[in-house]
């Protein structure tokens, strides 16, 4: 996690305690994949921040833009691009949530955004149970990996709406190939 991603860890580490999971923090910049490799990881932060994580975001075929805040995504067919605002009193964020096979029976999750305001609305939404259960009905269904994108509008870290605008499920046949080139 970057150093901004504190804000969402009020959500996620009563989860984890709460299931017993183990876990480490480490800052993305100390990130190795030597560490990857052998754990579940959970990114939270922003795009400028990927680093060497930014291989999952081409193999999800998105783009993102540091110039302007913008993200492309691609399904094959067309490809799209939404731009984030930062405006005074109100923000527009951009969030991409994913979840990702790993390359040793290991889950890569992914919560990216510009602003803080979508990282820590994703990441509020995908720890409370209602939410999730619903997510799993209404959208995910039958995939067990997936790539979604939101909007959120919010002042400050504070969202105010959040709303799924771009799902796209990561299905077997993708998942052949999703670690080779």
């Amino acid at each position: 996690m970057p150093r901004d991603a504190l804000f969402s860890m009020q959500y996620l580490i009563p989860l984890l305690y709460e299931n017993n999971v183990k876990y480490r923090i480490i800052l993305s910049s100390d990130f190795k994949w030597e560490t990857y490799k052998n754990f579940n990881m959970i990114f939270i932060g922003a795009f400028k921040n990927l680093k060497a994580l930014s291989i999952l975001t081409d193999k999800l075929n998105v783009k993102y833009d540091n110039d302007d805040f913008s993200i492309t995504l691609d399904n094959g067919k067309r490809a799209r691009t939404y731009t984030s605002m930062f405006l005074s009193g109100k923000n527009i964020d951009y969030t991409l949530v994913s979840k990702l096979p790993g390359t040793n029976d290991n889950v890569i999750y992914l919560f990216i955004s510009d602003n803080d305001i979508g990282c820590i609305e994703a990441v509020r939404r995908f720890t409370e149970a209602d939410s999730i259960k619903s997510f799993e009905k209404n959208i995910l269904k039958d995939a067990d990996y997936f790539r979604a994108l939101y909007i959120g509008e919010g002042i400050n870290r504070t969202s105010v709406t959040f709303n799924l605008i771009d799902f796209m499920p990561i299905r077997d046949s993708a998942l052949v190939n999703f670690w080779h080139y």
